[in-house]
């Protein structure tokens, strides 16, 4: 009997201690949760803080510069969406270093056609051959998600074809 109340004991106190541990877990995951949130929000800040000047940098010129139609973009910006076009391009052409005093992890993987790690938004390729698989909303030029099955620029052309 003795030895039953001894056992329920340490196992009542190994249980506390386990309760403890747990509860500072949860502390922890909060406290990270909370910086990492705070980077994205900066992150966010950031990039609509570029999107903002690269929409006054195209509105200022009128257009496109000789350099640009070179590099493929052929027609003047007219719209909403050559412009997000072309920010998509010139994003992606010429990665803009941001000085956020981030931890970089050089083993994360890559996504989408921006080759950038995954954060946001991120939408899933239903090609099952798909070479990038994940790609960030608006890289693809999406806000919601989609409805059925979605294909990635790339993909999307080559599906057409099968089904056609």
């Amino acid at each position: 009997m003795l030895h039953s109340q001894i056992l329920r004991q340490r196992i009542t106190e190994t249980a506390d201690i386990c309760k403890q541990i747990a509860e500072q877990k949860i502390k922890l995951a909060a406290q990270v949760y909370k910086r990492v949130d705070g980077h994205v929000r900066r992150l966010d800040k950031y990039l609509e803080k570029l999107d903002q000047e690269l929409k006054r940098e195209i509105g200022l010129r009128g257009g496109l510069s000789a350099a640009e139609h070179k590099s493929g973009i052929s027609s003047p910006l007219r719209n909403e969406a050559d412009a997000k076009s072309f920010q998509k391009q010139h994003v992606t052409e010429q990665p803009v270093s941001m000085d956020l005093d981030l931890p970089v992890d050089p083993n994360e993987p890559t996504y989408c056609i921006c080759n950038r790690v995954s954060f946001g938004e991120m939408v899933a390729c239903d090609n099952e051959n798909c070479k990038i698989e994940w790609f960030h909303y608006e890289c693809v030029g999406i806000t919601d998600p989609p409805k059925g099955k979605w294909y990635c620029p790339e993909c999307a052309p080559k599906m057409r074809r099968r089904k056609g």
